[in-house]
């Protein structure tokens, strides 16, 4: 089915390079299919474990280059990186799992934790809630608006609205971003 390779292609590149979360897609086909949305979060969680392996294996081998070409990225600094790098240090497994949470994208833990003695497997371990929480939850808020308090709004008016929303979420996020990257 096409919306689960696109969740699985999605969550694998947010993992790594691409800035844009898999949320998005959850939250526009559970306009369309609750069940399907709920399962795209699954198979893009799946997508994000291969991809932070990826990147956890680069950071393992090269974290320089790793924090380098993500530093490029929208939103991320390499002050960022760093400062995520020493919460990694002082909180442990606690940082990947709410990080994500607070905004901070996960490629930036998976690159830093190998440098703080964090095993493969402990990540990996810690990404499915890491992952899926923030998933699940902006696919059942988004099924809650849409289904329960906004049912008699056409297909059209509830794509704008979530269009607007992502739109003005991502300006808000990206400015959010760049000052906590100072």
């Amino acid at each position: 089915m096409i919306p689960l390779l696109i969740a699985f292609i999605w969550g694998l590149a947010e993992a790594t390079l691409f800035f844009i979360v898999p949320d998005v897609l959850f939250t526009y086909l559970v306009l369309f299919n609750r069940n399907l949305a709920l399962w795209s979060c699954l198979i893009a969680l799946a997508g994000a474990l291969i991809g932070g392996t990826a990147m956890y294996q680069w950071g393992k081998k090269d974290l320089g280059s790793a924090t380098r070409l993500v530093s490029l990225l929208p939103g991320i600094s390499k002050t960022l990186i760093e400062r995520e790098k020493n919460g990694l240090r002082k909180k442990g497994l606690l940082a990947i799992l709410i990080g994500p949470l607070k905004g901070i994208p996960y490629k930036i833990y998976a690159i830093c934790a190998p440098s703080t003695g964090i095993s493969l497997f402990r990540f990996l371990l810690i990404s499915v809630p890491a992952r899926l929480i923030r998933f699940v939850l902006a696919t059942l808020l988004a099924d809650l608006a849409f289904h329960w308090m906004l049912p008699k709004l056409n297909l059209t008016v509830q794509v704008s609205i979530l269009t607007a929303f992502w739109l003005i979420f991502y300006a808000w996020y990206f400015m959010k971003m760049r000052d906590l990257s100072r």
